[in-house]
């Protein structure tokens, strides 16, 4: 098997439109231990949850642009 698809993953970017529907996603990502990553409205609803989040901004030390349509250019 390939060494890249054995490697664990410790972090996942997470932008949901319907926040809903990736709850059930979300709780499985932080049972895992993976560390969450995400945008405005998301990360949001992620703390809501009491689940920790690192926001793509602090990750990238660069704001949102565009009135936030574009968050992950880097």
């Amino acid at each position: 098997m390939d060494e890249q698809l054995r490697k664990k993953h410790t972090r996942a970017l997470v932008s949901l439109y319907d926040k809903q529907a990736g709850e059930k996603l979300i709780r499985a990502l932080h049972a895992a231990h993976i560390e969450i990553v995400s945008t405005g409205g998301t990360a949001s609803y992620i703390r809501k949850l009491d689940i920790p989040v690192t926001t793509v901004e602090d990750l990238t030390a660069y704001p949102s642009i565009l009135g936030g349509r574009v968050k992950t250019l880097h």
